[in-house]
């Protein structure tokens, strides 16, 4: 029986699926030619050979009764690490405590974008923040989405709004406050799908890859391993296309491609005081991908 209805897989374990089907979660297997043989399926190896395996986030269509996964739909997006598809927004947990380590922050924001994901940038510890701090980084990131939530003291209204109908994957610098993020998030629904997650689990050699929560009608990605820290796709050539603050003023160059380095009539370089910091660290990651493209064709 083949099902149209799309529905989404929110955990990955082995050759083992978590698919939401709404009201309840079914742990699947995806197709196989060999039904004494549910690890080789058709579905998880031809999927491979296009690059990839099934994921958290796909959309998949199912076999309800015999607990199928039938096909997977093509996705707008993914990750390696965390292991997850079709993503709508990275919020990029911040503090001043630890300081931030901002050109990460801005290698974070340039990924996203290059992936059409929504970065949101989410100051964390407001009750302990100086004012100062908080202006800082409201100059610095003008033309990026920025909440303030207090995390120890379940302040975080604004972050669960942001989650609804959206999967969501947050990221951050270590005691920044993630884990009391989800803590703070977590209620009973979460819970009863990760207890699912753990009890369907066989064998020394079954391996969560990444698990969605459901929070507020959306989906969070909770899992330590990130991979958007490292511009593996990224051009020094089209580098400027990923910071919309110079995108929103690039008819006013004298060039239409204008990389804002040392062009002449660039209003990003005659007004590069105003981005404060952010436009050196363009420069140092305009140069690092430079050097490395130099070196690949030397």
């Amino acid at each position: 029986m083949e099902n149209n209805k799309l529905y989404r897989v929110i955990s990955t374990m082995s050759h083992r699926f978590l698919v939401d089907l709404g009201d309840e979660v079914l742990v699947c297997s995806a197709r196989s030619s060999n039904k004494t043989q549910a690890n080789h399926s058709d579905v998880h190896n031809k999927f491979s050979k296009k690059g990839g395996t099934i994921l958290a986030g796909d959309f998949v269509r199912v076999d309800i009764i015999n607990k199928v996964i039938l096909s997977v739909e093509d996705r707008k997006n993914k990750l390696i690490r965390p292991a997850v598809s079709n993503i709508d927004q990275l919020i990029m947990v911040i503090s001043s405590i630890p300081q931030p380590d901002f050109k990460m922050l801005d290698k974070m924001i340039i990924n996203a974008i290059s992936k059409k994901i929504v970065p949101i940038i989410c100051i964390n510890k407001s009750d302990i923040n100086s004012d100062d701090f908080q202006v800082q980084i409201t100059m610095q990131y003008k033309d990026i989405k920025i909440i303030q939530i207090s995390a120890e003291k379940s302040d975080i209204d604004s972050l669960k709004k942001l989650l609804k109908n959206k999967l969501s994957v947050l990221s951050g610098q270590s005691a920044v406050g993630k884990s009391t993020i989800i803590n703070a998030l977590t209620n009973y629904e979460t819970r009863k799908i990760g207890d699912l997650s753990k009890a369907i689990q066989r064998g020394k050699n079954t391996t969560t890859n990444t698990e969605l929560f459901k929070i507020n009608g959306g989906l969070l990605a909770d899992t330590p391993g990130f991979s958007l820290t490292e511009l593996f796709d990224i051009t020094h050539g089209d580098l400027d296309l990923y910071y919309p603050e110079f995108e929103k003023h690039r008819h006013l160059c004298k060039y239409h491609r204008c990389n804002h380095i040392n062009e002449p009539s660039c209003k990003i370089i005659e007004n590069k005081t105003k981005y404060l910091n952010r436009y050196d660290r363009y420069i140092e990651i305009f140069n690092e991908l430079k050097e490395k493209h130099d070196n690949k064709y030397k």
